[in-house]
């Protein structure tokens, strides 16, 4: 990030202690991804705090119905969104994230939403999805046909999750 004049943002949500996180200097440290509200406003530099609005929601689904990528939070982490129907956009996530071609992972307001890209829901992935959706639990089932490379993983599978953070 440094070496492209992007700001540092580390957030102790993983196995690394706190204390060398901040010892890696970073611009902003945050305990854990409940306080995205100040790490966005403070990233933007807007002061404090943001909250997005119904027409920040608009404008950020344009913008990715248009073939652009965004940055929006889920429940476990920041993620990167774009159509994922539209091979453009998914190379474009590929090169912001290293090269990486996939697979991605597909986030869905409902489970008929997620299971529409499966060829098949088996009822244990029912049952997980109503007992931990909207959650940070991910199902992968087989996915459906037609569906862009970058959603198809290892052995035919299709990576879907119901996200329940409001953006």
């Amino acid at each position: 990030a440094r070496a492209n004049g992007l700001p540092i943002v580390l957030v102790a949500t993983g196995g690394t202690p706190p204390e060398n996180l901040r010892a890696l200097d970073p611009d902003l440290y945050f305990d854990s991804l409940a306080d995205w509200p100040v790490a966005m406003a403070r990233l933007l530099g807007v002061g404090d705090t943001i909250a997005a609005g119904p027409e920040d929601v608009d404008r950020a689904a344009a913008i990715v119905r248009g073939g652009g990528v965004g940055v929006h939070p889920t429940a476990t982490l920041y993620g990167l969104a774009a159509d994922a129907f539209d091979p453009a956009a998914a190379e474009r996530i590929g090169r912001i994230k290293g090269g990486r071609a996939g697979p991605f992972l597909a986030l869905a307001a409902t489970p008929d939403e997620a299971f529409a890209l499966a060829a098949a829901v088996p009822d244990a992935a029912r049952r997980l999805a109503a007992r931990f959706w909207p959650g940070p639990l991910t199902l992968a089932l087989p996915a459906a046909g037609g569906l862009p490379a970058p959603l198809i993983g290892p052995g035919g599978t299709v990576a879907v999750r119901g996200d329940p953070h409001p953006i």
